[in-house]
């Protein structure tokens, strides 16, 4: 077996969790996603992903691209981490490892909590609510992509389950630093220093970084621009009814 390395985020016991979150046991699951029950750590539940090979162009993205990362699942960590840190909500992150490679390592894994009683965009836009609930709704999607525009994070957001809400209304700015935040692994870009407003709006959570980058402009920018679109059309007839 192949020496391998974790990185736990800060403020979550160590020692504790390296019970729970043993390499070489996360890097045998199946290539994916999986969840995996932490008791242990005051979890109910764990998202646990799982790379077991890239293609040349994964990685060349991932060494080329920023961020610049040394495996599929740091490109994850680093993305996570990022957007934390300028007002985008994600999964809590936790950990982050993979096996010891000179230069890229094609098994790796992600570990992080995943956001409890959420809705998905595809399902709320479909829903029947009231007026001022689509409203903040809509209100509170615009604001994360705006602020993920603002940081030139560009998300691939090729399928709409990839963002998630709130089932109920959220009072705070999403993305403070908290027990469990993530510092990056490698060099990124400052934050932007945006304010992070304190409305009552719900949290809207990006749950999938695949093809996400900072910087550059893409696929991914338009998919994005067309997502805002029909926010603000479903806003604007959000009002005018």
């Amino acid at each position: 077996m192949p020496d391998t390395w974790i990185r736990f985020a800060p403020g979550l016991d160590a020692r504790a969790a390296s019970r729970v979150l043993d390499p070489e046991r996360l890097l045998a699951l199946g290539a994916g996603s999986h969840r995996l029950a932490a008791p242990e750590l005051g979890q109910g539940e764990l998202l646990v992903r799982v790379w077991k090979r890239a293609s040349l162009v994964e990685r060349l993205g991932a060494r080329f691209t920023r961020p610049r990362s040394a495996s599929l699942a740091e490109r994850e960590w680093n993305l996570v981490c990022y957007a934390r840190a300028n007002g985008v909500g994600t999964c809590e992150p936790l950990a982050v490892g993979a096996e010891k490679a000179p230069l890229f390592a094609e098994r790796s894994f992600f570990v992080a909590v995943p956001p409890r009683n959420v809705i998905g965009l595809a399902a709320w836009m479909k829903a029947r609510l009231p007026g001022a609930v689509r409203a903040r709704g809509a209100q509170a999607l615009l604001a994360a992509l705006e602020r993920a525009s603002n940081a030139s994070l560009h998300l691939e957001l090729g399928r709409e389950e990839e963002l998630v809400m709130s089932a109920e209304e959220a009072l705070g700015a999403v993305g403070e630093q908290q027990v469990g935040d993530c510092s990056p692994l490698g060099q990124l870009p400052a934050r932007t220093g945006a304010a992070l407003e304190r409305r009552a709006l719900p949290s809207v959570y990006v749950l999938d970084f695949e093809g996400a980058r900072i910087g550059g402009l893409g696929t991914s920018e338009r998919r994005g621009r067309e997502l805002r679109r029909r926010l603000e059309r479903l806003l604007r007839a959000t009002i005018e009814t």
